[in-house]
């Protein structure tokens, strides 16, 4: 995919950053991020958190779920 191309225009934004609460699950951090195209900082303002912990938490889920 041509990074020329916006992440908006490439994959469209499909659900709001204000569904997720706080705390939430690896799982539905990864889908805001590489489902729907959401920027790590992003998610962390929402959640009220740091764009790092979210950052850590979406390579947690990548290990969890990458075959060995």
């Amino acid at each position: 995919m041509s990074r020329e191309i916006p992440r908006t225009q490439r994959r469209p934004l499909e659900c709001s950053l204000e569904a997720l609460p706080r705390g939430q699950s690896e799982q539905a951090i990864s889908d805001a991020n590489c489902e729907h195209g959401y920027r790590v900082r992003a998610i962390a303002r929402v959640l009220g958190g740091h764009y790092s912990t979210v950052s850590r938490r979406l390579k947690a889920q990548e290990a969890r779920t990458r075959p060995d």
